[in-house]
């Protein structure tokens, strides 16, 4: 009787313990490491992608990071690097994703040709004359100009199995992989009540340049003017007075 119960008790604990076991079998799966050949389906299915920005890419090798979903650096740090800088995309702008690595911790995926500046081969190659050398091509001066920006996923041990599309996914806070057009890219990144004004062909206080563009067009006429502090300013004039 006991070697009954012994063995119902032991075959009881077996079972409740698989669906543990399983989950954690599940969780470890998920967990896995990217496999090289994971890398080179990522890598080929997004590399030359057009595609829309969602937010403000400053132009240089300080691209944006992404991590657990949160972007950085904040709002008014990329201001900061724009001042500095300059745009690389705006809202709405389509880019082309022109590099994608795959390393360790983290996906950089760069757009436009990246932020760092790039140089000839020949630049690299020196020529000896008179016990010096001198640089082939004018060396570092002429070194590329970089229009470009990048955006990295982080993670937190190692960059886990993903495919392309979770991978897209994943860039959901800075890229729009499925505008139609760059109105419509433009448009999901502004407020409703804007979005509406916009569709309305209506103008409201506050609007930038590119909002009363997209909502009325470019203006026929321009005046340009001084006020009375001496500052210059512009006025768009639309139609005509009564």
């Amino acid at each position: 009787m006991n070697r009954v119960c012994i063995s119902l008790l032991a075959m009881t604990i077996l079972l409740l313990s698989l669906p543990v076991l399983a989950d954690d079998s599940k969780s470890s799966k998920s967990s896995e490491k990217m496999t090289p050949q994971t890398k080179i389906l990522v890598i080929r299915d997004l590399t030359a992608e057009r595609v829309f920005v969602r937010t403000p890419f400053p132009m240089g090798d300080k691209g944006l990071e992404i991590k657990d979903g949160k972007l950085s650096p904040t709002e008014q740090q990329v201001a900061s690097l724009v001042a500095q800088h300059g745009f690389a995309a705006k809202p709405g702008d389509r880019v082309v994703i022109t590099n994608v690595i795959v390393g360790e911790k983290s996906i950089l995926v760069e757009i436009n040709g990246g932020g760092k500046k790039h140089y000839k081969w020949y630049q690299h190659v020196s020529v000896g004359t008179g016990g010096g050398t001198v640089p082939v091509g004018g060396g570092a001066q002429q070194s590329l100009e970089t229009k470009g920006s990048s955006v990295t996923l982080a993670f937190d041990k190692y960059v886990p199995e993903l495919s392309g599309e979770q991978v897209r996914n994943l860039l959901a806070p800075v890229f729009d992989f499925k505008a139609l057009n760059e109105a419509e890219a433009y448009e999901k990144t502004l407020p409703p009540k804007v979005r509406d004004a916009i569709k309305n062909h209506k103008i409201l206080v506050g609007m930038d340049r590119d909002m009363v563009i997209y909502a009325k067009g470019r203006p026929p006429k321009k005046v340009r003017d001084k006020d009375d502090n001496g500052t210059d300013y512009e006025e768009w004039i639309y139609g005509n007075p009564p």
